[in-house]
């Protein structure tokens, strides 16, 4: 009961505009005050408010054209809205809805505390205020300049850190990757550096940054079932400069985004980079080709002690000013990584208008090279930055217009996903749908079901974000289907800054979990009475 009491009595402070002290201390915290509503939203995963919503990781996009392909026009608006299952793709829906149960709270959390139970619904609450999140570093720097840095750190340890990082000892690390294997989920460990905007010594931070990777990469080893495959996840801008990586897209862009021509800027003079033979390319200087092999040579380290401890090797990808690049570097480790088994994996987003056609682009190329094509798709989580990023430069945003744009895309690409994984010879071209939308999730369950795709494959897996909608992760992982949590690892000052500002990227996903905060305090109630 005292439980109850006191998350009532703290929403009502957070709710309330007329409390004196906030009033007078800290009146941007009212003056910034704004709950989202539902409907078109940075992240778009999501119809009403019924909906468990969200998408999170980024992805690779490009801008050349691919021709129509069956699976591109005439797409049922229903399906690609997740709001029904009545088209060919679907029609094993109802042995679905009996497979996965998302709506039982009790069975959800089973594996989860008390004290977890409260903790969850407790951040997401908070986190579901545009308030907390527009100004979470200065929320940061109060709380240390009020409670002193070591009693804030314990704070932060106790609740937002343990929500949704993994810990920083290898035995905290362990705990949770046990945790989440004791409910057949893969744990995904990542560190959260990327952009060295701001670094004194760039080169020495990457390096850093790939020792960290590298470090990921045993904890894996010592705690993960490596009788499952294991993923490892990385993001470039820890091991490049982001503005090298700016010019090389616009060389990429000038030649049509084709990743074989005859200039130097192509995957195969990349992957001969990755192996230290980098020819020196024209269009930049001397001091940025050897920062640039340096850059590809830290890459395929991290990347060769994945693949010997025979772990995916996943790439996030960033922001649309540099994403050709990176699909060009990512597409060069496929093809040295990708003949004998799909290790390394890139990511697409389809709020981004081009990534269909990439998508297809790229896929078609690795089957005509000869080596295998993975990748996560998303739907994405920098509406926001991209819009004011194209404002600001006065160009075309990237983005597609409306929410049933990026669906359709969404449908597009995983109908496509499908039909490749059919026709690819030992399972060489394998997806994983990273979304927590629960009509996605069943959606790609019943296309397994109708193309007779097995559970354990490996030619379809989930990926979602630790510390969220673990009702649909759980009762993935329950079912027998591949799961895994991307799982940032670290201590509380490198991650706790950084996650900070992706949460304000996906600050909408926090204002949508409604289903999942219910079904937290179901299944808190029903344990206390």
């Amino acid at each position: 009961m005292n439980q109850i009491r006191f998350i009532t009595g703290f929403r009502r402070l957070l709710i309330s505009r007329d409390n004196r002290l906030i009033k007078q201390k800290y009146p941007w915290i009212l003056t910034t005050w704004h709950t989202p509503k539902y409907g078109y939203s940075s992240n778009m995963d999501s119809v009403n408010k019924s909906d468990t919503v969200t998408d999170h990781f980024s992805g690779v996009s490009g801008s050349a054209q691919w021709p129509d392909r069956p699976w591109s026009n005439d797409v049922d608006m229903k399906s690609t809205l997740g709001l029904g299952y009545e088209d060919e793709a679907t029609q094993e829906s109802t042995n679905v809805n009996a497979e996965l149960d998302f709506e039982n709270a009790e069975k959800a959390f089973a594996n989860k505390s008390n004290l977890e139970l409260l903790r969850a619904m407790l951040i997401l609450r908070i986190c579901s205020y545009n308030v907390f999140v527009n100004n979470a570093l200065k929320l940061w720097k109060m709380g240390q300049g009020i409670l002193g840095k070591r009693l804030f750190s314990s704070v932060m340890k106790a609740t937002f850190y343990s929500q949704f990082v993994s810990g920083e000892t290898s035995e905290d690390i362990g705990k949770t990757v046990a945790r989440l294997s004791s409910a057949q989920i893969g744990s995904m460990l990542h560190i959260t550096a990327e952009d060295s905007s701001g670094c004194s010594d760039k080169e020495q931070w990457y390096n850093t940054n790939a020792d960290g990777v590298l470090e990921c990469i045993n904890l894996q080893t010592i705690h993960c079932d490596t009788s499952q495959q294991v993923i490892s996840q990385i993001k470039l801008s820890s091991f490049i400069d982001t503005e090298l990586l700016d010019k090389l897209e616009v060389v990429i862009k000038k030649n049509g985004r084709n990743f074989v021509n005859d200039s130097l800027v192509n995957y195969k003079n990349f992957a001969q980079g990755l192996d230290g033979n980098l020819q020196p390319i024209p269009e930049l200087t001397a001091a940025e080709n050897e920062s640039l092999a340096a850059a590809l040579q830290r890459i395929n380290k991290v990347a060769q002690k994945s693949v010997d401890c025979d772990f995916v090797f996943l790439v996030d990808a960033e922001y649309y000013s540099n994403c050709s690049t990176m699909a060009m570097i990512t597409f060069a480790m496929m093809s040295k990584f990708n003949h004998k088994k799909t290790y390394v994996w890139g990511t697409y987003q389809a709020l981004l208008k081009e990534t269909f056609n990439n998508l297809c682009m790229d896929g078609e190329l690795a089957k005509k090279e000869n080596f295998g094509f993975g990748f996560k798709l998303v739907r994405g989580a920098y509406l926001e930055t991209e819009k004011a990023l194209a404002l600001k430069n006065g160009f075309q945003a990237p983005t597609n217009d409306s929410y049933e744009e990026t669906n359709l895309s969404y449908s597009k690409c995983m109908d496509y996903a499908f039909d490749q994984i059919r026709k690819s010879p030992n399972g060489k071209y394998i997806t994983m749908f990273a979304t927590h939308n629960e009509k996605s999730v069943k959606r790609v369950v019943a296309m397994m079901k109708k193309e007779g795709i097995e559970k354990k494959s490996g030619k379809v897996y989930f990926g979602q974000l630790m510390g969220m909608c673990d009702h649909v992760s759980y009762s993935l992982g329950k079912a027998g289907y591949l799961i895994h949590k991307s799982v940032p690892c670290g201590s509380i000052e490198d991650v706790m800054p950084n996650m900070s500002r992706r949460a304000i990227e996906n600050k909408s996903v926090f204002a949508r979990l409604d289903k999942e905060k219910k079904m937290l305090s179901q299944a808190l109630r029903k344990r206390i009475f």
